[in-house]
């Protein structure tokens, strides 16, 4: 099943509390991102770690950023249905 979350539909107070426990629970840090890896939201709107920003400087580390997090969406995504 492929379906795409538009994010504009999301309650930023809901996505904090869910995003935010679930980080303080396990100590991970989070991120929301859509059907293209790219994010939308960071809980409490920390910024990103030092590496990070570091790699995300450079164009192609990007969209590799990006791209893994769409793939662990995808992967993510078939335990919810």
């Amino acid at each position: 099943m492929n379906q795409e979350l538009d994010s504009s539909l999301l309650d930023p107070k809901h996505l904090e509390e869910i995003l935010g426990s679930f980080s303080k629970a396990t100590g991970l840090r989070l991120e929301a991102v859509d059907h293209k890896g790219k994010t939308f939201y960071i809980p409490g709107n920390l910024a990103r770690n030092k590496y990070c920003c570091y790699i995300r400087k450079d164009l192609q580390a990007e969209r590799k950023c990006q791209d893994s997090y769409k793939r662990a969406s995808i992967e993510a995504s078939k335990f919810i249905y």
